[in-house]
């Protein structure tokens, strides 16, 4: 029963009148459709959605001719996997026969993982700007890319700020049990265990779940200076409402998406994302500035990754030339781009060869970053606009 649901869904995405029919009849372009996927009713996962609208509006404007023949024109074609890894083959099959010319998403580590396979076999391009598992990277696909970093990095870099920044002794560790967040807290527990900081406590929930309040209280009770939450972003607001409500103390550290949320005076929480500070970046704040205007809402983190994932294919299709898939994703192995938060380029896995991390803490104020993390030597390039 649940296949037919799902094919009955494609089915009726197939069968409604095509948006772009008409600038396919049009011989003064060619159409080059770039494929969203994720759970398309969040709010955070709408303005990525957004972020992408703008960098193919934006390139649109700026037509360049093809030495093939007229030039390219993108447009975005949206589904919705509802973050299920069963729907999620379904959309890349259909993302397939429509002949996108790469893919943005999708928005989760498993149905990336279950997506990848069909995305691989047609040689479209799946641009990771959220799935951060390292699982992903690590099946051998060619024609897999990542804009941020892995759990492998986002692991060393929260390592790194418990060890040097926040000198922590004792670590407590809550997660749940996504393919993110298994991936992340194994990476996490290697790093922390070759710096010898000890793990005290290990507290798993659902990734649905909004109830934390066993899990807060033996953290609390191991005597951890420090509680890592490895979770989902729509966890991360209701867990610091828990923590606050019982008094905790203990400093808490988040991952990505936390920055996207208001956590008013909570002094002792920190969050590391997977970019630079906005203050330090003049690309970013055009990039606030034009979003701002076209969409009358503050872009948010997933808005800027977006963004860059999908100026991304469009530099690597007008370099191509192309609107196959396949010579796009050939040319995107070997692509430098200049993102908002640094240059982009990839290994021989698919993943960005120097993201950039940063480290805030939440204040009456917002969030205020503490400090860059990343392998680049000096300061990352887009710090120095």
């Amino acid at each position: 029963m649940r296949r037919r649901i799902y094919r009955g869904i494609l089915l009726a995405a197939c069968l409604l009148p095509s948006w772009h029919a008409a600038a396919q009849d049009d011989a003064r372009t060619r159409i080059a459709l770039i494929g969203f996927a994720g759970p398309l009713s969040d709010q955070m996962v709408q303005s990525a959605q957004q972020g992408a609208l703008l960098a193919i509006e934006e390139a649109n404007r700026r037509p360049q001719p093809g030495k093939q023949g007229p030039p390219l024109h993108f447009e975005l074609l949206s589904q919705d996997d509802k973050s299920n890894s069963n729907l999620a083959g379904y959309v890349a099959r259909y993302f397939v026969t429509s002949r996108v010319i790469g893919v943005l998403g999708h928005w989760n580590t498993g149905p990336a993982i279950a997506a990848a396979p069909v995305y691989d076999a047609a040689g479209v391009a799946q641009v990771s700007f959220t799935a951060t598992g390292s699982q992903l990277t690590r099946k051998g696909y060619r024609n897999v890319f990542r804009v941020v970093g892995s759990t492998d990095d986002t692991a060393a870099y929260l390592a790194e700020s418990a060890d040097k920044i926040m000198d922590s002794k004792r670590v407590a560790i809550i997660h749940n049990d996504t393919a993110f967040s298994t991936a992340l807290t194994a990476a996490f527990v290697r790093e922390l265990s070759a710096r010898a900081i000890p793990v005290v406590s290990m507290q798993a929930v659902s990734g649905k779940t909004s109830d934390f309040n066993a899990q807060l209280r033996a953290a609390v009770d191991s005597g951890a200076d420090l509680i890592l939450l490895s979770a989902i972003t729509g966890q991360l607001q209701p867990f610091v409402n828990t923590a606050k409500r019982m008094n905790v103390s203990t400093r808490i550290l988040l991952t990505g998406g936390a920055t996207n949320q208001k956590l008013d005076d909570a002094g002792q929480v920190y969050a590391i994302e997977p970019n630079l500070p906005q203050q330090r970046c003049s690309h970013q704040k055009g990039f606030e500035q034009r979003y701002l205007a076209r969409f009358e809402r503050a872009p948010t983190t997933f808005s800027r990754y977006a963004f860059d994932a999908a100026n991304l294919l469009i530099q690597a299709a007008r370099q191509a030339d192309s609107e196959r898939a396949p010579e796009v994703s050939a040319e995107l192995r070997e692509l430098r781009y200049a993102g908002l938060s640094g240059d982009i380029a990839f290994d021989k896995d698919g993943n960005n060869s120097h993201p950039a991390y940063t480290l805030y803490r939440s204040s009456p104020q917002g969030w205020q970053p503490l400090r860059v993390l990343s392998s680049e030597q000096g300061v990352p390039r887009c710090a120095r606009g």
